[in-house]
């Protein structure tokens, strides 16, 4: 009896392993300046009873950041932006067992973004939807309802939105995906530069006032040098004007007669 009561145990957690279900799959891509990227990806998993959310808890523990190892326990399991474990350089993998959610975090070698064109004022960008491999079904971009996709560009970026899906939300500098379907789906846009002067430019800069202050100073000496004689006259008269030492008159001489 003990042993058909564990026969019956063992194939309720092996039928639970393939019985997990992902209620939603939240994507985050942070693009950096340079077209760089890291990609956090949260699973919210639904368990059907307690001993398979304890046996996925201890996988857990078990494959730690392994990448091969969740793949090889998981179905549901997969790097959305990534084609082969060697496309990422750096990866962690946690399990938050009170939330029941799985957290894949990693940041890919190649550039997500590439840069089209260079202004002298803003860098265009594209993100191709070849980025998007892992949703493509037959050549149609499928983005499930319960999936969400939030591509987090630059602060400085500007979102060209002629090209995205009606369902694309923009919100400041994040696209927001799901729910979606499309023959195609390229992201545009362009980082602004800010305004500042070079090295070159600032020490450019100086010598031009330097030089501009320097013919100042030498046409005023010019014109001081000219008008000298007349200055030194306005200048004494105004020190003989505004003098308090005043010329006195000679005493009158005084007669004594003696009588």
């Amino acid at each position: 009896m003990k042993k058909i009561f564990f026969a019956a145990a063992l194939i309720l957690l092996i039928g639970n392993a393939s019985a997990i279900s992902v209620d939603n799959l939240g994507i985050r891509v942070n693009v950096d300046g340079d077209g760089d990227a890291s990609v956090r990806e949260t699973y919210s998993l639904r368990f059907i009873s307690i001993f398979e959310q304890e046996d996925f808890s201890q996988k857990a523990i078990e494959n730690s950041s392994s990448i091969s190892a969740w793949q090889a326990d998981y179905e549901f399991f997969e790097m959305h932006f990534a084609r082969t474990i060697s496309d990422i350089q750096t990866s962690s993998i946690t399990f938050d067992n009170d939330a029941q959610q799985l957290t894949f975090e990693y940041t890919l070698k190649e550039k997500f973004a590439t840069l089209k064109t260079q202004e002298q004022r803003s860098d265009f960008f594209e993100i191709s939807d070849r980025e998007l491999f892992a949703f493509n079904d037959s050549g149609t971009i499928v983005i499930p309802d319960n999936t969400q996709i939030e591509i987090v560009l630059p602060q400085n970026s500007q979102i060209d939105s002629q090209n995205l899906p009606d369902k694309a939300i923009i919100a400041g500098t994040s696209i927001l995906l799901s729910g979606i379907q499309s023959n195609s789906l390229n992201i545009s846009y362009r980082t602004l530069k800010p305004i500042a002067f070079s090295g070159n430019d600032f020490i450019t800069g100086i010598s031009n006032f330097g030089l501009f202050i320097a013919v100042i100073l030498a046409v005023a000496a010019i014109i001081i040098y000219t008008k000298k004689e007349e200055l030194e006259n306005k200048i004494e008269n105004y020190l003989v004007e505004h003098s308090e030492i005043k010329t006195r008159n000679p005493e009158e001489a005084i007669d004594l007669e003696l009588e």
